[in-house]
């Protein structure tokens, strides 16, 4: 299956200008890359050409909707993301007020610190009240290689990993693959915070 594209003027059947489609294209090669995908897989991800592909991040040839949709789909973003300058911008400066914190589990609350699809490492901070937990029971995700990292700020926890219990203080840190099953809890009496790191991000 071939690309929807047309060769760029100065301006594209869809009114999009010659910098815009070079942006774009630019945009997708560095995301591909940061996804650790080479061109020819992103190619039969979306099924077309690695030539083709190639132009359109090089910004020789635009593409159709359809396309732009499954290559969003491709890199885990939206299409608005694609054409967003600021996505993969080299610094971004986040406001407090941007973040929003989840509710993951009863007593865990979880804010995502990294922008998310761009950061090759997922950051979060985390908040334990007395006897919260970041789920019912141990658990284990992902696949082989994927690893997380947990760096108690204030408060203190305790990680169970597989059948052993760990107990960690403020200022202390601990690391494990995730595919070993786990879970953090919080037995004290006052509010724990950590800042949990995961590789690749979830």
């Amino acid at each position: 299956m071939e690309l929807e594209s047309s060769p760029t003027s100065e301006k594209t059947s869809a009114g999009t200008s010659i910098r815009d489609v070079a942006d774009l294209g630019a945009r997708v090669r560095k995301r591909r890359k940061i996804k650790n995908m080479s061109l020819r897989q992103l190619a039969y991800e979306i099924e077309v050409s690695p030539s083709l592909l190639s132009k359109f991040e090089n910004g020789a040839t635009n593409v159709s909707v359809a396309v732009l949709r499954k290559l969003a789909d491709a890199l885990a973003m939206s299409v608005p993301d694609l054409f967003d300058d600021q996505f993969d911008a080299p610094v971004s400066i986040a406001q407090p007020d941007w973040r929003r914190g989840v509710r993951y589990a009863e007593g865990f609350e979880i804010t995502l610190l990294t922008r998310p699809h761009v950061a090759p490492v997922g950051i979060y901070l985390g908040r334990l009240e007395p006897g919260g937990a970041t789920s019912a029971m141990p658990y284990s995700h992902g696949t082989e290689g994927d690893y997380e990292f947990v760096f108690v700020t204030s408060g203190s926890i305790v990680v169970q990993i597989d059948s052993s219990r760990v107990e960690v203080e403020a200022g202390e840190s601990l690391d494990f693959f995730s595919t070993t099953k786990h879970r953090i809890l919080n037995e004290s009496t006052q509010t724990a915070e950590i800042l949990w790191a995961i590789y690749p991000p979830k």
